[in-house]
């Protein structure tokens, strides 16, 4: 038996399910899905994803569905690989896992959904074609698991190609375990719409500014407590842990609102972003940010007046 295995990522900023009808409003329109295709292995998917026609038509055919389900604002991956093509993020000297990193990494969600997608094509018998996929929900900055199916199938017939078979996978086969996948979500969307995202963030000292420490005072205080005294107006009802202290970081788990108090979504980074230039300032700094991996990394960086 002849089987091809791909493997695909979802990646989103909200999400709500329109069957499930949580309470209060559908928010599932104010999602924004890209899917990006990741492979393990050493198949290039990024040059798959040129070359093979059947292949792209597959992510088509779940764009479409996850439009039909209500998420309008799914986006589409290779515009979005073209603008960061043209940023020169990526170049030639990478491998294509490490291509696809940097696509999601840049991408303006924080929500992936791991999918993997069997296409079973036995030589000989083609009423016997047959798509199986996995899909797994995983949060961007935490890595929180959100919801996990691997149940999701089409039944075995003569399907003239993986697109046809997905899409009877999703709408027709196997429905039913795509809207559990959705309930998933929509509980887990709950959760954190009630108790709010955990972030790890680092904050560090400039290498420029070799006298200042975090024992520094500054009216009276440490440097360190502004620091802790600015996350504890931000975090989510004032939930945050110091996870550690050296001359050179301090690491904070905050809980930040997934919407803010006017409604709108909140990336972590944005959230955080909100008023600490200001804040800072007024104590003589400036800061930047970055993202590695799960970690929110700020840098302090002494105003020279």
């Amino acid at each position: 038996m002849k089987t091809g295995i791909t493997t695909l990522f979802f990646a989103f900023f909200l999400f709500r399910s329109a069957d499930a009808q949580p309470p209060g409003d559908n928010t599932r329109s104010l999602l924004s899905i890209m899917v990006v295709p990741y492979t393990f292995g050493n198949e290039d998917i990024l040059l798959r994803l040129e070359k093979d026609t059947g292949y792209k038509n597959a992510i088509s055919v779940i764009n479409s569905a996850l439009i039909n389900m209500g998420y309008t604002k799914t986006l589409d991956f290779k515009t979005y690989k073209e603008n960061i093509d043209d940023k020169n993020l990526v170049t030639g000297d990478k491998t294509w896992s490490e291509k696809i990193n940097i696509y999601i990494e840049n991408a303006p969600v924080d929500i992936i959904i791991e999918t993997e997608i069997t296409w079973i094509n036995p030589p000989g018998n083609p009423r016997d074609r047959q798509a199986k996929l996995r899909l797994k929900a995983i949060d961007k900055y935490t890595s929180a698991i959100y919801a996990d199916n691997g149940s999701i199938q089409s039944a075995q017939r003569e399907f003239p190609d993986l697109g046809t078979a997905v899409e009877s996978a999703l709408a027709r086969d196997g429905r039913v375990q795509f809207k559990k996948f959705l309930d998933q979500l929509d509980v887990s969307y709950t959760n954190l719409m009630t108790n709010g995202r955990q972030v790890s963030i680092r904050f560090g000292i400039s290498n420029e500014n070799h006298d200042v420490g975090f024992s520094n005072l500054i009216d009276s205080e440490r440097l360190a407590d502004k620091i802790e005294g600015f996350l504890r107006q931000k975090a989510f009802h004032k939930q945050y842990n110091v996870l550690g202290e050296s001359g050179s970081y301090m690491d904070f788990a905050v809980i930040i609102p997934v919407i803010d108090q006017d409604g709108i979504p909140q990336t972590p980074s944005w959230f955080l972003r909100r008023e600490m230039d200001s804040y800072f300032r007024r104590w003589g700094f400036d800061i930047t940010f970055s993202v590695v991996g799960n970690w929110i990394n700020f840098t302090l960086l002494k105003r020279n007046h």
